[in-house]
């Protein structure tokens, strides 16, 4: 049996570990810094523990509050796509050229150059369909008076759009521009016998140039080189539309499109170009395809009168190989024509004189104003600024073409055309304007492109050919606050004529020919008559688009014939059609060009 004291010394120190223990759980140390108790000093229990006896007990610890719930952390964004490292173009690459600041980009437009008319007509009042004059209706066929279109390749009753992708791009030099139009037309017509529509889709001039500026672009002298991959009829020879040739049709039958380029040289007050159009055709010797050339040129001084006033006369000529002949013993002979034009033109405040717009590139060009515009049409007003303005123009051109010899067919020989016109306007007052059309043409002209009156051969010595004259005054004046227009023509014409060589008898068979390939053939014993033309119209235009206008015409022409037959013989000969020698026609028109 222990001691009692040292029973308690044992008890004392089992107990101090379990308070070192307890204190170090607690974070705290003794109040003495002591590690050990007195003897009469009861050990503290640990915390959570009863205490000794007689004491009460430690009270309960409160629980520990629950801890609030983390929020959900957001997600981060994807890292973005790190584009891959593009590598610098080369120095004098096209990238490193599309790349620099200073580079202009290319200017792209397109435009539908579009004309519709809606037309109501009757040709001949008159006279009904027995006598070849159907009734006032909507799908006849408009009669175009001798001195309309001068100046136009088409009437101007046309149903046609021309869609045109053009495009224009400064050069890789400074001194350089070049440019290019893709010109598609397409047009409606109706035909007046079985009222068929009929649908025509054509290049129409479609072409591509490169300028070369010696100065200052836009102002100063170029020389600019123009190609037509598809059609070149554009680049003719002549002024006047009517008095022009050299285009597609030059070469004997051809109804195909033919291309063609075109060198000009432009020094502001003097311009001189050279060009050349070629097509494939086949030879009527051996049957085998060849190439066939014309080659077109002229020159011309442009002398300024101040800021309104121009002087120029202009010279232009072309030779051209057009195939061969297609009769023995010529058939391996070269078709040849060649000629020249001249025209001398003074105006004042008179910009547009003498310019046919079937004669110009068709281009959308935003730095050159009304380029594209519809000139020509019925809705298109003309240009009347200023109170006054003044143009005349005169031309002249010769053609030679070989044709066989009709009096010695083993010889070919050169027969000559020739064509002249003179035009000239006054604009006076306020927006009223007088005209004067007169025109030559002579049978040689007339047949240029069949080739001749009968194909391929030359008048005989015995047969006599009679020119083509007419003349034609005009007026009309714009009344610019109700937008009307009216105006009035009158024409004299003397038909041209072939007369045959005289028969037994001493008479002659005469042709009156109008165009190629539509001649009258008179009754035996009759000259040709000479042809009167009057009509009037009136306009009115509900906007810069459209207009409504309405045309009165009377025409005398005793030329028209009909074959009857003789009642004593049996056989039918040609007389004079009295229905048809008086013509009063009435036509209405809806027309928008835009």
């Amino acid at each position: 049996m222990l001691k009692p004291l040292n029973a308690y010394a044992l008890i004392l120190a089992l107990a101090l570990p379990c308070s070192a223990l307890a204190e170090e759980k607690d974070g705290t140390k003794g109040d003495s810094g002591d590690d050990s108790t007195g003897p009469d000093e009861p050990a503290e229990s640990p915390e959570g523990t009863k205490g000794a006896k007689g004491d009460k007990p430690a009270p309960e610890p409160e629980p520990a509050p629950e801890p609030e719930p983390e929020p959900e952390p957001i997600p981060e964004p994807a890292p973005a796509p790190v584009a891959p490292a593009v590598a610098a173009p080369a120095p004098g690459s096209l990238a490193e050229y599309w790349a620099r600041p200073d580079v202009p980009k290319p200017r792209v437009s397109d435009f539908v150059s579009t004309q519709l008319t809606f037309y109501i007509g009757d040709d001949n009042l008159l006279a009904g369909n027995a006598d070849r004059s159907p009734a006032l209706g909507m799908g006849n066929a408009y009669p175009e008076l001798f001195f309309e279109g001068l100046n136009a390749q088409k009437n101007v009753v046309v149903s046609e759009t021309h869609a045109v992708l053009y495009a224009k791009m400064p050069g890789f030099l400074k001194f350089v521009d070049t440019e290019g139009a893709f010109v598609a037309e397409f047009e409606l017509s109706r035909d007046p016998d079985d009222a068929k529509l009929i649908g025509r889709f054509a290049d129409d001039g479609s072409w591509l140039a490169a300028t070369f500026w010696f100065g200052e672009k836009g102002s100063s002298s170029n020389l600019k080189v123009t190609a037509w991959p598809f059609s070149a009829n554009r680049f003719r020879l002549g002024y006047l539309y009517d008095l022009t040739w050299g285009g597609d049709k030059i070469w004997a039958r051809n109804r195909g499109p033919v291309p063609g380029m075109k060198l000009h040289l432009d020094l502001q007050k003097f311009e001189v170009f050279v060009g050349a159009k070629s097509l494939v055709r086949l030879r009527a010797d051996n049957n085998e395809t060849e190439n066939y050339w014309g080659v077109l040129g002229g020159l011309g001084p442009r002398i300024p009168f101040g800021k309104l006033a121009r002087l120029q006369y202009d010279l232009n000529g072309g030779y051209f190989a057009r195939g061969t002949f297609e009769q023995d013993p010529h058939r391996s002979t070269a078709l040849r024509a060649f000629g020249a034009s001249h025209r001398l033109l003074f105006a004042y405040n008179e910009a547009s004189l003498g310019a046919s717009p079937d004669l110009s590139l068709m281009k959308n060009d935003l730095d050159a104003e009304g380029s594209w515009s519809n000139r020509g049409s019925l809705a298109k007003i003309p240009n009347y600024s200023g109170s006054f303005g003044f143009g005349a123009s005169a031309e002249f051109s010769t053609m030679w073409q070989s044709l066989i010899d009709a009096d010695n067919p083993s010889n070919v020989v050169f027969d000559d055309a020739i064509t002249a016109a003179f035009n000239a306007r006054v604009r006076f007052v306020k927006n009223m304007r007088v005209g004067l059309d007169v025109v030559y043409r002579d049978v040689s002209f007339l047949v240029l492109n069949v080739p001749g009156l009968v194909p391929y051969v030359s008048f005989a010595n015995e047969t006599e050919q009679a020119p083509q004259i007419y003349g034609a005054l005009w007026w009309d004046w714009f009344i610019e606050k109700a937008k009307l227009r009216p105006g009035f023509t009158i024409g004299l014409m003397q038909p041209a004529a072939f007369s045959a060589a005289p028969d037994a008898q001493g008479n002659r068979q005469v042709q009156v020919i109008r165009e190629a390939n539509d001649y009258e053939i008179m009754p035996t014993g009759e000259q040709p008559f000479t042809i009167l033309s009057l009509k009037a119209s009136l306009r009115w235009h509900l906007s810069p688009i459209m207009v409504i206008a309405g045309q009165v015409s009377f025409t005398q022409d005793y030329n028209n014939t009909r074959v009857v037959t003789d009642p004593n013989s049996g056989v039918g000969v040609r007389e004079l059609d009295a229905k048809q020698a008086q013509q009063l026609g009435l036509n209405l028109f809806m027309q928008a060009a835009f």
